[in-house]
C-alpha cells in the first residue's frame, strides 16, 4: 500500500539493464512491491526471473497468433 492507503504495483526489468536487458515492453513485468523486492534480493530471485520470462514469452506468443 502506498502512503495514501491505495495499492500500487512496480515495473520490473526481467533481465536487468545492467546485465544487457532492454528497456522495452518485452523485458518488463508489472509486480507488487513484495515480489519486486523478492526478484532482486530474495532467495527465489532466479526462480522468479524464470517464471516471469516464461510468462512474457507466452504472452508474446499469444499476441503473435492474434
Amino acid at each position: 500500500m502506498g502512503k495514501d492507503g491505495k495499492p500500487y504495483s512496480e515495473i520490473h526489468h526481467i533481465v536487468p539493464l545492467s546485465q544487457g536487458g532492454s528497456d522495452t515492453i518485452d523485458n518488463v513485468a508489472c509486480v507488487c512491491p513484495a515480489h519486486h523486492r523478492e526478484a532482486h534480493l530474495g532467495m527465489r530471485a532466479t526462480e522468479l526471473r524464470q517464471m516471469l520470462t516464461a510468462l512474457r514469452r507466452r504472452g508474446l506468443d499469444d499476441q503473435a497468433r492474434e
